[in-house]
């Protein structure tokens, strides 16, 4: 077997992420292992084979396999097939993550590897170093401004009377949904412990629903069909909405923009964690993160050098904006997170 002489030096700055023409040598029994990945179906994952694959295989040589599958769907392949895993490294919601991270899912980063970690703040990284916010999601209210003469400003605005039929909401089965019951409780004395005053809330809002959907996507049709006005979203779900041509906006509530954070893991007992550990650097680099940053995908980098722009430029102007954004505390929520689903249903079913 050929002996790697690479000095640390030229691998550190092969996983740097810095576009090269000379792509990362690996010993052959490493080039002859497979990385492979999850990303999220439609823009993620076309945003994940324009900008990421590409930026990994500079640095590694290597083609990623890339499977479109949603990270509730990750974890049960995980828990089927300890040992062997299915996927290298993961991309996870914190909801998700943070509920298994007791599981023995994810290796330890080693930071020696990801010299991108450097332009990371420390708020986008898990202080157990089992995983590293790559983006976030922007939540906040979503209205037609053709058909709403008064815009929403706060999560308590959906039970206006004025948007009787035309509010969608979908349940605590999505992250987007739990952040809006968690600052709708927060609005009446309420916490991520003490939901109750946000299916209060719900009860008053309920006249106003139109529509009660099973995931956040299918919200983006009803307003494309004009069958809701008011809703709560993500940015990165109402910007491409808009930019076709469809009325609607995405306001900041009275008590801020609320972050949803997306994280990579490294799985445990993968096959190439050196692979692993530059695909995971890759994704942090300034590169990558602006291209996922920008038109048509809108996912807000986690990257210090990566400038806010475009429909971005709706929550701030640097990453300082950011970081005072909602967060909510998933470790909270997680445990009840069944039964909000569970009570969720019934009540909006009543």
């Amino acid at each position: 077997m050929m002996r790697m002489t690479t000095s640390r030096r030229r691998v550190l700055g092969a996983l740097s992420g810095v576009t090269g023409s000379t792509a990362w040598s690996l010993p052959a029994a490493a080039q002859e292992r497979r990385l492979v990945a999850n990303t999220y179906p439609g823009l993620w994952e076309e945003a994940h084979r324009l900008h990421l694959l590409p930026a990994f295989k500079r640095v590694s040589g290597i083609d990623a396999t890339l499977t479109p599958m949603l990270a509730v769907d990750v974890i049960a392949r995980l828990a089927a097939s300890r040992g062997t895993p299915p996927f290298d490294v993961i991309l996870n919601d914190e909801g998700p993550f943070l509920a298994n991270i007791d599981q023995d899912f994810f290796e330890t980063l080693d930071a020696s590897k990801l010299p991108n970690l450097a332009d990371i703040p420390q708020k986008f990284i898990d202080p157990t170093m089992k995983g590293v916010y790559v983006s976030a999601q922007i939540i906040g209210l979503a209205y037609n401004p053709a058909r709403v003469q008064t815009p929403p400003t706060s999560w308590d605005d959906l039970a206006r009377p004025e948007y009787r039929g035309r509010v969608g909401i979908t349940g605590p089965g999505s992250s987007l949904a739990v952040a809006w019951l968690v600052e709708t409780a927060k609005l009446h004395g309420g916490s991520e412990a003490n939901l109750e005053p946000a299916f209060a809330q719900l009860r008053k809002i309920m006249p106003n629903v139109g529509a009660v959907t099973a995931h956040p996507g299918q919200l983006i049709t009803l307003f494309q069909q004009g069958e809701i006005d008011v809703s709560f979203s993500y940015l990165n779900l109402i910007a491409p909405l808009k930019a076709r041509g469809v009325p609607v906006e995405l306001v900041k509530p009275e008590t801020g923009w609320v972050l949803l954070r997306n994280g990579v893991q490294i799985v445990k007992n993968t096959r190439s964690p050196q692979l692993a550990h530059a695909y995971v650097n890759a994704y942090l680099g300034r590169e990558v993160q602006a291209g996922l940053a920008a038109a048509p995908y809108y996912l807000a980098p986690t990257n210090t050098a990566v400038p806010f722009g475009g429909e971005l430029q709706t929550i701030g102007q640097s990453m300082a904006d950011l970081e005072r954004s909602v967060i909510i505390d998933w470790a909270k929520i997680n445990p009840q997170r069944s039964a909000l689903i569970e009570r969720f249903n019934r009540e909006t079913r009543a």
